[in-house]
């Protein structure tokens, strides 16, 4: 137990690091270019689980965590990305939310960006993020002692590394804001988690990766400096109710469908 606990420590301590760090360079994030800079967060988290943690493996097979055929449920993962971002177009269509599009002579520079790092989101996000949240910290610490703390213990993490691109410097623009942005990074990681227990790092990457390079390289809040090719801004309060709701409720139906999933298995391998 003492190395997930290690790791635990060190990813909540590594993001409020670079957390604190971020304010002083916000501007180096702004260009098209500047999300290479945050790669390393989880790049290092997936670093970090590899170096502290060393479940037991047996020869000649993938890890456990690594199921190759889970792929086949992209479709609900598909779903709960729409239900995530669907926050911004409901926003905008209600009037609640403003997006400002970029200069027309950068849209070459972007369409690039974007086209070459939304591969790298994904890649970075099951070999880090995922890698070292799920398969590093979760999956031994549940199997050597209490899931649920486990779980407890991912999310945190999870949350921990995500507010260098919530908060940079701890500076958030506003309590709504901040508020929204703490649930929606809440309920993602819960979404991951759950993702993850189903299938595998290559499933709850697949989520954590779109998310992640959309939100690198093609839309991002205004409310924090970003190199996102358009930026969105919230013009009346309930916009953030909208933000934070929504990716709760992907939590919620990833949670009922997948115990719906387990349930049929489990009847399944019952009958005679």
């Amino acid at each position: 137990m003492s190395e997930p606990r290690s790791l635990l420590a060190a990813l909540v301590a590594f993001g409020l690091a670079v957390t604190a760090v971020a304010g002083f360079v916000p501007s180096a994030l702004a260009v098209p270019w500047g999300w290479a800079l945050l790669l390393f967060v989880p790049l290092t988290a997936g670093a970090l689980g590899s170096r502290l943690v060393h479940p037991r493996r047996r020869r000649l097979r993938f890890p456990a965590e690594v199921r190759v055929p889970a792929l086949h449920h992209l479709p609900l993962v598909a779903v709960l990305v729409a239900l995530d971002l669907g926050a911004i177009a409901l926003g905008h269509r209600l009037g609640w939310c403003a997006v400002a599009l970029p200069e027309s002579s950068r849209d070459v520079l972007r369409a690039a960006t974007i086209f070459l790092g939304l591969p790298v989101a994904f890649f970075v996000a099951v070999h880090g993020w995922e890698w070292g949240l799920r398969a590093r910290l979760y999956g031994p610490w549940s199997r050597r002692g209490s899931a649920a703390t486990a779980a407890v213990a991912s999310v945190l993490a999870g949350v921990a590394l995500a507010l260098p691109s919530i908060a940079p410097g701890f500076g958030p623009a506003s309590k709504l804001y901040l508020a929204a942005a703490l649930v929606t990074a809440l309920s993602r990681e819960a979404t991951a988690l759950r993702l993850f227990r189903r299938s595998g790092v290559l499933l709850s990457g697949a989520y954590r990766g779109f998310l992640l390079g959309f939100e690198a390289l093609v839309l991002a809040d205004a409310a924090v400096a970003g190199s996102a090719a358009a930026l969105y801004r919230a013009d009346d309060p309930r916009f953030y109710l909208l933000r934070a709701a929504l990716p709760l409720l992907g939590w919620l139906v990833v949670t009922l469908w997948c115990g719906r999933l387990d349930r049929l298995e489990a009847e399944t391998r019952r009958r005679p």
